[in-house]
């Protein structure tokens, strides 16, 4: 066997190369595989206005753009969107829907959905229109995950007895398609105050970073 000055060997030499070359694409397809999904940057500002119905048509929309339009790797978001929409009120009582989403310029990393319906006494018909929250959900959810909202949450959502009090912050994730979905559910005892918070992210990946 040939040695090198020093007496090592060629073929041991040449053996420590292969290894660090393969140590070096081992970490670049590492890096690879841990890039995850998100949502599409033409689609995530509007997936609102797929939902039946007149009630949500104008909540969502405008342009996936920088916060800071002079500094492109600042959050993007979805500029002139419409973020609220009051979907009952009265003299006594208000029930709103809120919508945004952030991200990177290739795509949203998370879409929140916020329920609150807030009244001096008890608020008119409520459990309908949190249903009809729960279905936009369901819509958002087979725009962006490709399936449909998960039956526990939704059974979840509908049941007022299992959620928890106001300022006590409890988040459930639920796996949906490629992502999952975030709810934290309160309602005060007399039932005058009800919120719901639903965050939708595209990949798993994401719970590490919750």
């Amino acid at each position: 066997m040939k040695l090198l000055r020093g007496g090592k060997p060629i073929l041991i030499v040449l053996f420590a190369a292969v290894l660090v070359g393969c140590g070096i694409n081992h970490t670049a397809n590492n890096e690879q595989a841990v890039a995850k999904q998100l949502f599409p940057a033409d689609e995530v500002c509007t997936y609102p206005v797929n939902a039946p119905g007149k009630v949500f048509s104008n909540l969502g929309g405008g342009n996936w753009a920088p916060s800071d339009p002079q500094d492109l790797k600042s959050a993007f978001g979805c500029d002139g969107l419409n973020p609220l929409v009051q979907i009952f009120g009265d003299d006594r009582s208000s029930i709103e829907v809120e919508y945004s989403a952030t991200g990177v310029k290739d795509g949203g990393s998370m879409i929140t959905l916020d329920y609150r319906a807030t009244g001096t006494g008890p608020i008119p018909n409520e459990s309908t229109f949190r249903n009809a929250f729960a279905n936009l959900l369901d819509v958002v959810s087979r725009h962006s995950l490709k399936t449909a909202l998960p039956d526990l949450a939704r059974r979840k959502l509908s049941n007022l007895k299992s959620y928890s009090k106001p300022g006590v912050y409890s988040a459930e994730n639920f796996d949906a398609g490629a992502g999952f979905i975030s709810l934290s559910r309160t309602a005060s005892p007399d039932g005058h105050s009800v919120a719901v918070k639903a965050k939708f992210y595209p990949d798993r990946g994401f719970k590490l970073e919750q």
